[in-house]
């Protein structure tokens, strides 16, 4: 009798466990693995507009990209120096479980802000975003960029579109400089 109340009471407290339990292998570190390729510091060049009406300028991109919060996100630390002053951002590289697709999230030092999802295919990683601008203005983009097979070197272009207009807001390419 004893026994049998045991394995009842037992019982009765193992469904909660195992319904509420998640596989061991999932965690917000691992599913932002395809993130990876960007850990490191990486030095891009290129060619820039900021509308369809501007001449394109040359400009150098910078990123600094390390895991933070015991892995769960990257932090990405850029400069931008081309037309103009010197521009810094900070941008949160994630994994969205919910859309189950990495994302991210941009701010930028003149107030401008993006919101943004990834999809990686062999060598190539797409971004499709939107940034509303320091004035209010939305812009939606599209950035493809292919890395080498070492993973080493990137080149990409991002297309734009505000108020009806279009046009390719930069070509670059780059190589990363030092590893994570």
């Amino acid at each position: 009798m004893k026994l049998l109340r045991s394995v009842l009471t037992l019982l009765l407290f193992m469904p909660p466990f195992t319904a509420f339990s998640q596989s061991p292998g999932w965690s917000r570190a691992t599913a932002l693995k395809k993130w990876d390729v960007w850990l490191g510091d990486w030095v891009l060049v290129g060619m820039a507009k900021d509308s369809p009406s501007q001449p394109p300028y040359k400009f150098t991109w910078k990123l600094h990209e390390a895991r933070i919060l015991n892995g769960a996100y990257i932090q990405v630390d850029q400069i931008w120096q081309g037309s103009g002053s010197e521009a810094h951002a900070l941008e949160i590289l994630s994994y969205d479980p919910e859309k189950k697709l990495p994302s991210s999230y941009g701010f930028a030092d003149d107030g401008s802000s993006w919101s943004a999802t990834a999809t990686f295919s062999g060598l190539n990683c797409i971004e499709t975003g939107t940034t509303v601008t320091a004035d209010g203005k939305h812009q939606k983009w599209r950035v493809v960029f292919t890395f080498t097979k070492d993973r080493r070197s990137v080149s990409g272009s991002q297309e734009v579109e505000q108020d009806g207009a279009k046009w390719t807001a930069f070509t670059v390419k780059g190589t990363k400089v030092r590893d994570p």
